[in-house]
């Protein structure tokens, strides 16, 4: 599994229409790292305990990068998406004018072991669900890139309701949880851009469930108001990605 720096915490956030779903989790290398879940209307606190992979290290991950272009058609509201294949988000501000533009796509999902959740402190708390890793490629087209401003791709189950993102925290900032898995860099050399890179975002799912797709709304990680679906139209019409999960593989630590 992975060691985590102490301090750092995860925890989860959902509202119903509103704001992604996002646990925060923290794991720790020496001191026990917490970790936060959050359902449709509760937050709650986890003490994880930090792992470590092997004189090998983390494998690579299960799927390859492709090629994002600077110009990746624009996503409509309500649109199905292919795994693989990228749309450019647009993601407007409160008044509805286009502040961000992603190229995005899905390269796919993998189901996770439970053991993930043994290397925090008190990840029993996660026993009835099972981590799911989604990568997910970008390339930032248009606004200023940073860690807490990217797409934000919500999980659901096939009875549509939604699960949990699990996030890590670390002095009051939250970025992605810590994924088994060696995420690679993508270089200019292979062909990629300055603002591209893949990343693993880790999902909680009730055990028994299985994660059915993933759906971009336009809708931050951190929402002091509601949006207007009148200037937010993916709120109500997202764009979503049908996935299929690998099954469960075993990650040698």
């Amino acid at each position: 599994m992975l060691d985590r720096r102490p301090g750092e915490t995860m925890d989860s956030r959902t509202t119903a229409h509103t704001t992604a779903r996002t646990t925060r989790p923290r794991r720790m290398a020496r001191r026990p790292a917490a970790l936060a879940a959050t359902g449709s209307a509760l937050a709650a606190s986890l003490l994880l305990a930090g792992c470590s992979f092997g004189p090998s290290g983390p494998p690579a991950p299960p799927f390859e990068a492709v090629t994002l272009s600077a110009d990746a058609p624009a996503a409509a509201p309500g649109q199905r998406v292919a795994v693989g294949d990228p749309v450019a988000l647009s993601s407007v501000d409160t008044t509805g004018q286009v502040a961000d533009v992603v190229s995005t796509t899905v390269l796919g999902v993998a189901e996770g072991q439970p053991a993930y959740w043994t290397g925090y402190e008190d990840g029993e708390r996660f026993a009835d669900r099972t981590p799911y890793f989604a990568f997910v490629q970008t390339r930032w087209l248009q606004g200023d890139r940073g860690p807490q401003n990217g797409p934000v791709l919500r999980p659901f189950l096939a009875d549509g309701s939604e699960a949990d993102i699990i996030q890590r925290q670390l002095g009051g900032i939250s970025s992605s949880a810590e994924c088994p898995y060696e995420v690679p860099d993508l270089r200019l050399e292979d062909g990629h851009g300055l603002e591209e890179e893949m990343e693993c975002v880790v999902y909680a799912v009730p055990v028994g469930q299985e994660l059915a797709e993933l759906r971009w709304h336009d809708v931050p990680r951190t929402v002091v108001q509601a949006p207007d679906p009148a200037t937010h139209p993916f709120l109500e019409a997202p764009v979503v990605w049908e996935v299929d999960p690998l099954p469960a593989a075993e990650v040698e630590g």
